[in-house]
């Protein structure tokens, strides 16, 4: 028998340790506030579950809270707090003062380089999130926030299947997610696996490419329907070069999906090079047509001096063809060859201007991170554009120092994953990765006898 309904709004006077300021957002079964916490000084997101009379509301967001907290990856939310004060069930994360992506595609498509970046970002969190046993369920733009730097972090993991734990916390064939971004396996209330999270994020890239999702019918039913059999509209032609990684995604059958979402990872970032490389150098995009043509002609060219030589064998007619054939592609490269150092030089001039502005990230296309992979795109052994990179990377590992002797842990785990975007590999920040890892497992970071998060 279900428990009577519960009020779980916060009582008049609060909740202890968290002064409300103002609500923020508001959903089926919770409602978000920005609140202070007190002891800290700091804001926070404070979730609060609605009036509940079924048991398994209680246990999903308590469920939440518990996932979130046994992740560990600098695009995941942050928890600080869980508990039940006087009926209400609350959760205090990390208060995130960049937006959403949902609002960022209100204003319109997004650039595709930008757009690569955050499906990486979000692909990279699903990649450690399904390594650790997890399934969100509940990818979509409302649920990446960004912090003010414009780092992509994944939230609202209500939903989400611990497999490792909590598999029948979801009866089986239950149809849980929203419509314009369900899998088809969910739409026909099949098991889910990490596939699931891959075809949700394509749905999400290609909105964030087009400004619109590709399956939004009249009714939620209709929508779901769609999942389930109707083709992926193609992208406009001067995206095409995106439609063979979202074909993949977006695959009916989770099959012949990518096998995992660093897989998927791997194809976008592959893809980004590509992209990043037209966008340095568009002349090359361009020219791709006449290039195709040139091709084609010189194919024609040879089929007809081949001809030409069984049937007169005139070698000089032959020679001349040979000679067209050879060094008209040898003009074209060089041409390439000797506009490349100009495209090299430029970005490296806008990337050293952009860390004297301290513009390390932001914004995305005029970033020093941004001009810096430009030059690696174009020149991949470019030592000023690696030791740009590193030179940004210290510059955070500096930050995260001075931030872990102030006890400013998130501020330093923040600092070090913005470091790690600049040159993954980096040693220095590697090991403060893992200091910020054992050091937050102080007590201020274990409430009510719940396990620290950071464990």
């Amino acid at each position: 028998m279900s428990e009577p309904a519960r009020d779980t709004e916060p009582a008049p006077g609060g909740i202890s340790g968290f002064e409300i300021e103002q609500e923020i957002a508001r959903g089926g079964m919770a409602t978000v506030y920005l609140a202070n916490q007190l002891s800290l000084d700091r804001k926070v997101a404070l979730k609060t579950l609605h009036a509940f009379n079924d048991p398994t509301h209680k246990t999903r967001f308590l469920n939440e809270s518990r996932i979130i907290g046994s992740l560990n990856h600098r695009n995941v939310i942050t928890i600080y707090d869980v508990g039940v004060e006087g009926g209400c069930v609350y959760l205090a994360m990390e208060y995130l003062d960049g937006g959403d992506l949902a609002s960022k595609i209100e204003k319109g498509p997004i650039d595709c380089c930008e757009a690569l970046e955050i499906a990486a970002a979000v692909g990279d969190c699903l990649a450690s999130v399904h390594q650790q046993g997890v399934v969100h369920r509940d990818v979509k733009p409302a649920n990446v926030l960004f912090h003010g730097d414009g780092t992509p972090i994944l939230t609202d993991f209500g939903i989400a299947t611990d497999v490792r734990i909590d598999a029948k916390l979801t009866a089986c064939g239950t149809t849980i997610g929203s419509p314009c971004y369900i899998s088809p396996e969910q739409a026909g209330g099949h098991p889910t696996d990490g596939r699931t999270d891959i075809y949700s994020l394509g749905v999400v890239l290609y909105e964030m490419l087009v400004g619109r999702p590709p399956f939004q019918e009249d009714s939620a039913v209709e929508t779901m329907a769609a999942h389930l059999s109707t083709p992926p509209p193609r992208l406009p032609d001067h995206l095409s070069a995106c439609q063979p990684l979202l074909n993949r995604m977006l695959a009916k059958d989770a099959r012949d999906r990518f096998a995992s979402a660093a897989d998927m990872v791997e194809a976008v970032r592959d893809l980004q090079i590509l992209v990043a490389g037209e966008a340095a150098n568009p002349r090359a995009a361009a020219t791709r047509p006449l290039m195709a043509l040139v091709s084609d002609t010189f194919a024609g060219l040879r089929r007809v001096a081949e001809g030409f030589w069984r049937t007169t064998k005139e070698i000089p007619n032959v020679a001349a063809v040979v000679a067209l054939l050879v060094l008209v592609p040898l003009g074209l490269s060089a041409f390439d060859w000797l506009m490349e150092p100009e495209e090299v030089t430029k970005s490296l001039r806008l990337a050293e201007q952009a860390v004297d502005d301290e513009r390390f990230f932001q914004p995305r296309s005029n970033s020093a991170l941004y001009h810096y992979r430009k030059v690696l795109t174009l020149d991949p052994g470019n030592d000023d554009a690696a030791d740009g990179l590193h030179e940004i990377a210290e510059t955070y590992a500096d930050r995260a120092e001075d931030d872990l002797l102030n006890r400013q842990f998130s501020s330093a785990k923040h600092h070090v994953d913005n470091g790690l975007r600049a040159e993954p590999g980096n040693r220095r920040l590697l090991e403060l990765q893992e200091d910020t890892r054992s050091l937050r497992s102080l007590p201020e970071k274990v409430v009510r006898g719940i396990k620290s998060i950071f464990d």
